[in-house]
């Protein structure tokens, strides 16, 4: 678009997205008394993302990155969020044994050691998977005695993975930045079995090698207690005496609650 317009470039609607999922609720009162009641709630959801068509000549799309480095990409047949970065060899480094087959991709003993899935002399991009999860849940119990409940709720996900991006800066990058106490772990001639490359300087010389490989994609599931709370029914004789209002629907009944909340 020609910046006499004021703008350099347009926005088009150059793709299509299928999204099928499969959402579940269970509502159950499981203790049904007198005084104790218990009730639960399940909440559970999955969802398959699909780029179903992308642009006229179906070319693949780089989206987002990190210092200039893509790790996004979208492509047909595959879902949305696939994360592609280089592959890690076993040992993680090029040891000094190696020295003549790592200057066939310029390196040197003690950089990073990719593998040439070809063997071509070219490292490419991998599938490393994509972010979203394989299911979502949530377990909600509320528990009531006379005036007093208790409500705990428990959220999890499975399946979704994760970029560690801060260990990029602070072990891949951490000679002249805060640093993990891993970098110490370092390659040395004499320390070789070891993920962390060898120190660079960024003073004429090259600095850390930064790229998006598989040992930065981590597992991202998780489940965790993420709410609890306390309460107490206040009965509507005792809300007259503070002043509370009771509404005819209140009357003989309850006039409010009283609770203490804790969100982890």
């Amino acid at each position: 678009v020609s910046y006499i317009t004021g703008y350099g470039s347009v926005m088009a609607n150059i793709g299509q997205i299928r999204n099928r999922g499969f959402e579940f609720t269970l509502n159950t009162h499981n203790i049904k008394g007198k005084d104790f009641n218990w009730y639960s709630t399940l909440l559970f959801s999955m969802n398959r993302n699909k780029v179903v068509k992308l642009t006229d000549d179906h070319s693949d799309i780089w989206d987002g990155g990190f210092i200039g480095i893509n790790y996004n990409l979208i492509r047909e047949g595959e879902a949305l969020r696939t994360v592609y970065g280089l592959k890690r060899d076993g040992s993680g480094t090029w040891g000094t044994n190696e020295a003549g087959e790592a200057a066939r991709y310029g390196k040197k003993p003690g950089d990073k050691k990719y593998i040439d899935r070809n063997n071509d002399g070219k490292i490419d991009y991998e599938n490393d998977g994509n972010l979203y999860p394989d299911f979502e849940m949530s377990l909600s119990n509320t528990f009531s005695y006379k005036n007093f409940d208790l409500t705990l709720d428990i959220q999890g996900k499975s399946g979704n993975k994760a970029i560690n991006l801060a260990r990029m800066v602070c072990e891949q990058r951490g000679w002249y930045a805060n640093s993990y106490a891993s970098i110490l772990n370092y390659w040395t001639p004499d320390n070789q079995n070891t993920m962390i490359e060898r120190p660079r300087t960024t003073i004429g010389g090259n600095a850390q090698e930064l790229q998006i490989d598989d040992d930065l994609i981590e597992d991202a599931s998780y489940i965790r207690f993420k709410n609890l709370m306390v309460g107490y029914t206040v009965p509507a004789s005792f809300a007259n005496k503070l002043g509370a209002t009771v509404g005819p629907k209140l009357k003989g009944q309850t006039a409010g609650t009283l609770f203490e909340q804790i969100t982890m």
